[in-house]
């Protein structure tokens, strides 16, 4: 028999489908926007059985700290904050079907809704009454108010997992921790005690701007994207390490202003630095710059080999154990390198401080030169890109990257982040494009790392130019290796062989700013 020659329903049944029909679709749009319920502080998934051995109040607060109460919210991040690691595990474990939809790409955000009333929320999902006439269904303001609520539950929910975001990066310490599950201090005494504790050396990374905010310096939004989520490579740092960050300064920004509501932001300048240090906090070695997922594994592992040498083979902790390890690290590199090549290095970069103020500007230009080029397209635009390095070493830096490039690639859980950050209205083909630029720029910097910077910091460790106090470290670092001293409130933008036409040179100092 045909379908349509199957009988009729009747007319009470037929015509009393459609109203339900309606709140299902409304109900079933809701939940496949983000399924979150209400805004309210209760939580879909306590999954308190998968962490029965922790503290049974973090449990609560986990569930408090996404909350439309802010104060209560705020109370409970703090609390998980203080819990440490298993504050944040807990905090993960509680929320990770919530977690998941993080993942999902968003179209760019407009501008937001005041909160809708509460009670239209709940009569957005209640039943209608068994006495209430049908003509109520079906009048045109009865459909607008279904959907506006409908609406109105979906920002309700993107509302609860921006405060879920927030909250795992608080209690982390790390934008975009959903990804990695690393928690970070930013008390280096405390660090110092975890390790001691945990009887684990510290990874202490220093960055402009700040490790929990988006827009911190290029490489450190690296990190966070395409290193700290690589499945093992945040199992080493979780399982191995004590995680520290500190921030030397804010991190330099550029705006362009459309004028119509459309604003492009972004980072200009800034470099970061992963230090290793002894539980006492003695500096063992450094990474500089952006690398290779291989490459920071690599040197990860060889970073827990070197800790347990020092503290079990060097109890007396001689500091020539480590000029001898650096020192050996550093004729293998020479290895590498035409001696003439190796001479003009070693003449420009052997030792600290040497460097005159015009070379040293012209390093600086080709050391951000890459970044600029592939990482910073607003930059390139404006013309603020910087010479090429001379060959020789321009050439091997080429060859260098090139046989690299094949080494490169990022995992699927950092494409995954990737695209989530890329937004929903992004083309593929463009987006697949990009990650492959990416992976070029990241073998390019981990050659230019590799065979320029980290030698030289080698160097210093190797003739002992290592400053135990790890500020004035950190100020040789950006002095002297990344050419961008802390010192220069204007960090070497201002400086300039033509005059802009602008009172003071274009600079402004807000009353507020504080400028060190």
């Amino acid at each position: 028999m045909s379908l349509f020659s199957k009988p009729p329903l009747r007319f009470a049944t037929r015509w009393a489908i459609v109203p339900v029909f309606i709140l299902s679709v409304a109900t079933a749009a809701t939940r496949a926007g983000l399924d979150a319920g209400p805004d309210t502080d209760t939580d879909t998934d306590t999954t308190a059985a998968a962490t029965s051995a922790s503290d049974p109040c973090l449990h609560q607060h986990a569930r408090q700290a996404v909350g439309a109460d802010a104060e209560r919210a705020g109370a409970a991040i703090r609390a998980l904050r203080q819990a440490g690691p298993d504050g944040l595990q807990v905090l993960l474990q509680t929320h990770r079907l919530d977690i998941e939809r993080l993942w999902i790409p968003q179209p760019l955000p407009a501008a937001p809704d005041p909160d809708p009333d509460p009670a239209a929320n709940r009569s957005a999902i209640e039943p209608p009454s068994a006495t209430r006439h049908l003509s109520i269904w079906f009048s045109p303001d009865n459909l607008a108010t279904t959907v506006r609520q409908a609406h109105a539950r979906a920002a309700s929910g993107e509302r609860r997992l921006a405060r879920l975001r927030h909250a795992i990066e608080q209690v982390a310490a790390q934008r975009d921790a959903h990804a990695s599950g690393l928690f970070w201090h930013t008390d280096l005494a405390a660090a110092k005690r975890a390790a001691a504790e945990l009887q684990r050396p510290i990874l202490s990374l220093r960055l402009l701007g700040r490790l929990d905010e988006e827009l911190s310096c290029a490489n450190s939004r690296l990190f966070r994207t395409t290193l700290y989520p690589d499945p093992g490579i945040s199992e080493l740092l979780r399982e191995s390490f004590v995680l520290h960050w500190e921030s030397v300064r804010p991190a330099p920004r550029i705006t362009i202003d459309y004028g119509d509501g459309r604003r492009f932001e972004q980072t200009i300048t800034g470099n970061s630095i992963h230090y290793l240090l002894a539980l006492d906090g003695t500096p063992l070695d450094a990474l500089p710059g952006l690398y290779s997922p291989r490459e920071f594994a690599g040197w990860l592992t060889e970073a827990m080999a070197l800790t347990e040498q020092y503290v079990r083979r060097n109890p007396a902790h001689d500091m020539d154990f480590l000029r001898r390890h650096h020192r050996e690290r550093l004729q293998i590199v020479r290895g590498t390198m035409p001696e003439l090549l190796w001479e003009d290095w070693l003449s420009r970069n052997g030792r600290a401080g040497q460097m005159q103020p015009e070379a040293r500007a012209a390093a600086a230009a080709a050391l951000t030169m890459a970044k600029t080029i592939m990482e910073f397209p607003a930059l390139r635009q404006a013309g603020m890109g910087g010479p090429s390095p001379a060959p020789p070493l321009a050439d091997m830096l080429m060859r260098d990257s090139e046989r690299r490039r094949g080494e490169v690639e990022l995992s699927p859980e950092a494409r995954a982040l990737i695209r989530a950050k890329q937004g929903a209205d992004h083309d593929p083909a463009r987006l697949a494009a990009m990650v492959g630029q990416l992976e070029q720029a990241i073998a390019g910097d981990t050659a230019l790392n590799e065979m320029v910077l980290r030698p030289r910091l080698r160097q210093w460790f190797a003739e002992g130019l290592i400053p135990s106090d790890l500020g004035q470290l950190t100020d040789l670092v950006y002095a002297d290796l990344f050419l961008t001293p802390l010192d220069d409130p204007w960090m070497g933008l201002a400086e300039t062989e033509f005059w802009p036409a602008l009172d003071h040179g274009g600079r402004r100092q807000d009353q507020l700013a504080n400028i060190d």
